[in-house]
């Protein structure tokens, strides 16, 4: 899952299945993307992470973030001019 890039920010899904981080490889659009990787509990490995994309993916860093107890709202914290 790691690149020679930064990652930061791994948030677990609260379906405790899906790994959510922050990360400048992955296909990044510039600076930190939010991307995603599913456990695959019959081989216990990681799928290979996908980058989440626009419009909450932003050429500026987007990172830092948590999900509501639900799991269907994600909070975050990006570096935007508005």
């Amino acid at each position: 899952i790691n690149t020679p890039f930064d990652e930061d920010s791994p948030f677990m899904h609260p379906d405790g299945k899906t790994l959510y981080f922050s990360s400048k490889g992955h296909e990044s659009m510039g600076g930190f993307d939010i991307v995603k990787s599913e456990l695959n509990t019959a081989t216990n490995t990681w799928s290979e992470p996908i980058n989440i994309g626009y419009p909450l993916n932003t050429t500026n860093d987007d990172l830092h973030f948590s999900f509501s107890s639900t799991g269907n709202r994600m909070y975050f914290a990006s570096v935007r001019p508005e």
